[in-house]
């Protein structure tokens, strides 16, 4: 619901409406964003920025945890990204032969964490036919499914 009322709303006024949703003064998400006066003021002006903001005590007593998820899902995207051009980074100077970000402390934090993922297995646990019977004794069938009499009486 949350992300169909700010869905007319520019990615940058999107994150203040959040920012602002979950408490924060004006001020604090101007500055958290690097916003400055006249971009607010402009969008102040524009009217679907208005319809929200204006409603923006509401939204916030009823969506706050939605904005925080919102916000937080951005955020998590942003640092995948980052992370990916540090690893394109990264690759390029394994290629040339000329590491420089590499050695850097953020460099080989990333490179290991990359190399940890990389060489995790995968946990594949191995059941027998008798753990599978078990286990569907003790569900209940999905709905329209019945048990066949005639098997269950032959085994």
């Amino acid at each position: 619901m949350l992300k169909e009322i700010l869905s007319g709303v520019l990615e940058r006024q999107r994150q203040f409406l959040l920012l602002r949703m979950t408490g924060l003064d004006k001020q604090a998400a101007m500055l958290a964003l690097g916003v400055p006066e006249g971009t607010y003021k402009v969008w102040v002006a524009q009217k679907r920025f208005q319809k929200v903001y204006r409603q923006i005590d509401e939204l916030g007593s009823r969506y706050k945890e939605d904005a925080v998820l919102m916000l937080r899902e951005r955020n998590y995207a942003l640092a995948v990204n980052l992370e990916r051009e540090m690893l394109g980074t990264i690759l390029e100077e394994i290629r040339t032969g000329t590491p420089v970000f590499s050695r850097t402390h953020l460099g080989r934090e990333i490179y290991h964490k990359l190399a940890s993922e990389i060489s995790t297995r995968p946990q594949i646990t191995h059941v027998t036919w008798e753990e599978l019977i078990l286990q569907g004794q003790q569900q209940a069938l999905p709905e329209g499914e019945v048990i066949d009499a005639d098997y269950e009486s032959t085994s």
